[in-house]
């Protein structure tokens, strides 16, 4: 992202704690957060978000577009809000430290900022007619959950689990014989 007027605005950017406020969804649900890295183009008046992770877990498209991760469309509403509001948001992308990669996550597929390469057919990429769906239903998902644990409602998600799991002897689905 070096060329193309791409610069490094800030890190470790916090929202919701001291002098920039908790990002608030609907109902009492407020949402704090520390956003690794943020980078811009003036010219382009655009921004994208970068969290740097030190494990295996990457985080898919798909399932930020499913509603089953929330951090990184929340950290692009925080930032289009709080930080630069009259900017375009690129995207946010995870940067693995173990691969020195830059790739999951999600970007819009009409502003991939040139000499990011994201496979056409990755689910990084978000179709222009899905992009402002796809914060939708990461709100209502977040009420969704929010609302459950307020009720005390925890059920078991039914994921496949991993052999070692060490959490197998107090798994839910492992105790009741539906584990998959």
């Amino acid at each position: 992202l070096s060329d193309g007027g791409w610069e490094i605005a800030t890190t470790e950017w916090s929202f919701g704690a001291g002098a920039v406020p908790a990002f608030q969804l609907p109902g009492p649900i407020r949402v704090r957060g520390r956003v690794d890295r943020i980078d811009v183009n003036h010219r382009q008046r655009q921004f994208l978000v970068i969290d740097y992770k030190t494990g295996s877990t990457n985080v898919s498209g798909a399932a930020i577009q499913r509603g089953e991760s929330f951090q990184l469309p929340l950290y692009l509403l925080a930032v289009s809000e709080f930080l630069f509001p009259d900017y375009e948001p690129v995207g946010a992308l995870c940067y693995n430290l173990r691969e020195m990669s830059l790739r999951d996550g999600i970007v819009h597929r009409d502003r991939l900022p040139e000499g990011l390469e994201i496979s056409p057919r990755s689910s990084t990429l978000v179709l222009p007619k899905q992009w402002d769906s796809l914060f939708e239903n990461t709100c209502r998902k977040v009420c969704e959950v929010v609302q459950s644990i307020e009720e005390g409602r925890f059920p078991p998600a039914p994921t496949p689990c991993r052999p070692r799991c060490p959490f197998r002897d107090v798994c839910r689905l492992r105790l009741a014989g539906t584990a998959p």
